[in-house]
């Protein structure tokens, strides 16, 4: 098949899990026969078109817009590339960027604005008073408009989570038989559990209880109650944070950290895929309490590492999850603290939990199985056409993605 992917970023730019999705995506879909372009927002000095691992890349200019002049320009990109080309697949990899393009195409679904509103106690998340009134007012109004529009055209809608698709069907009034439900995988072979004792002694972390938390810091991943439920820990817990952060919440952070636990908290930023397994097996327990997730990558590789993982009972996770991880109430750092304790006390229940990580991360998270139930319903909805494999007529039916 030729396929367009649209997704705000590609490789070598990554600035969320979003990113890693089409990158993930777009390898298995070359790796398996298939024609692939992909447009992206231009950062930096990339070029505007490139070839990178079999994958034709297309960037356009969309400055201090982000996503809404990205779809603008993806949109008025696509137009000019379809007059050239014929495209049996055009897959938005998140709704928002559709909201300018008319045409019939696919687009998945992660978390709305509708709960970006609501995810933390009933407002939305921020780092500042000043940033919640700008969040609030900037939420509702994309909330009636652009996500609206963006909704209303994609023949189906992928949903990475039952949670994403129960969203769209009870606040969005969208039709249950134009959603699939397609989990995010990852390469299950990379993530496995690694000798880290080199890194351990590198970091000083010698006799210690760590901590991980992974993940592009918002106001929406909760890390502030890490550092409450720390607190409340020994001074054998050290607290290690990979990922990118968002400027002014890394500012807050900053300003809430005691200089009693500044010792205990290793901030290391972005740390590159071939290493991140070192640093889930480095830990004794990965933590991950985020108010609201579209699905919550690191978590899978977490498991797959064979890391007891902890995790907001919010959105996607309890599913992602399952039984293989422990469950807390998002924003109750009381109750992260003493999931905590426990899981860093018990031997028996640390190797319970990564044995059921590792083997519930294999059966149900692989790049292999994301890719494949894609291209299933890439096959189910050819140029937007509803006629399925198996002559029904509802995605259920026929089961692409179960």
């Amino acid at each position: 098949m030729n396929i367009c992917l649209l997704n705000l970023d590609y490789r070598p730019f990554r600035t969320a899990g979003l990113t890693v999705y089409g990158e993930l995506l777009a390898d298995g879909l070359v790796a398996a026969g298939n024609q692939v372009t992909f447009v992206s927002a231009r950062r930096e000095q990339a070029p505007a078109t490139e070839t990178i691992d079999g994958v034709e890349v297309h960037r356009v200019s969309v400055g201090a817009t982000d996503w809404l002049g990205f779809g603008a320009q993806a949109a008025r990109l696509l137009r000019h590339l379809q007059k050239k080309r014929q495209f049996d697949v055009v897959h938005f990899l998140d709704v928002r960027f559709a909201w300018a393009y008319r045409g019939e195409c696919i687009a998945s679904v992660f978390e709305t604005f509708q709960q970006r509103l609501h995810a933390k106690g009933g407002l939305p998340y921020a780092h500042s008073w000043a940033n919640l009134a700008y969040r609030y007012a900037y939420f509702s109004f994309v909330r009636v408009t652009l996500e609206s529009w963006a909704l209303a055209h994609p023949v189906v809608l992928i949903a990475a989570s039952e949670a994403a698709r129960a969203e769209l069907v009870n606040s969005y009034s969208v039709g249950p038989e134009r959603i699939v439900l397609v989990p995010l995988g990852i390469p299950v072979e990379r993530y496995e559990r690694r000798d880290s004792r080199e890194l351990r002694s590198r970091l000083g972390l010698q006799d210690k209880h760590v901590i991980l938390y992974v993940g592009f810091s918002t106001p929406r991943k909760g890390v502030e109650y890490l550092i409450e439920a720390l607190q409340r820990l020994g001074p054998d817990c050290v607290l290690i944070l990979v990922g990118k952060w968002e400027p002014g919440y890394r500012a807050r952070f900053e300003r809430l950290l005691p200089a009693s636990l500044r010792e205990r908290v290793l901030t290391v930023g972005y740390v590159p895929d071939q290493e991140l397994p070192l640093y889930y097996s480095l830990a004794d327990v990965f933590v991950f309490p985020s108010l609201l997730e579209g699905f919550g990558l690191p978590v899978v590789e977490a498991m797959a590492c064979g890391t007891p993982v902890i995790a907001a009972n919010a959105s996607s996770l309890p599913e992602v999850v399952g039984d293989a991880g422990i469950l807390v109430p998002p924003m109750d750092s009381v109750a992260l603290a003493a999931a905590l304790g426990r899981v860093l006390a018990d031997d028996e229940l640390r190797a319970v939990l990564a044995s059921r990580g590792q083997a519930r991360a294999r059966l149900m998270y692989s790049q292999q199985a994301m890719v494949d139930k894609t291209v299933a319903v890439y096959r189910a909805y050819p140029n937007g056409c509803h006629k399925l494999p198996d002559g029904s007529d509802s995605p259920e039916n026929s089961h692409p993605t179960q």
